[in-house]
């Protein structure tokens, strides 16, 4: 499964906590990352993670891609 992570009005101090990669965006407090997920379990786990780090509100995770069977 693939997502897209979007971040915003979050400090760059916070940021550099993420356990992942990504680009700043729109300005210096926003953030972009994209994310691959081999379960929904793994999803929410990350989702826990960000509520706790950055709180409730300040992020959104979209599923761009979400399939069983992989392109030949």
């Amino acid at each position: 499964m693939k997502a897209i992570l979007l971040i915003w009005n979050v400090k760059t101090t916070v940021l550099e906590k993420l356990p992942f990669e990504g680009s700043l965006a729109y300005g210096e407090y926003d953030f972009i990352a994209s994310l691959e997920f081999h379960s929904v379990a793994e999803l929410e786990n990350l989702k826990k993670s960000l509520y706790k780090l950055i709180g409730i509100g300040n992020f959104v995770i979209y599923v761009v891609r979400y399939s069983k069977i992989q392109p030949k």
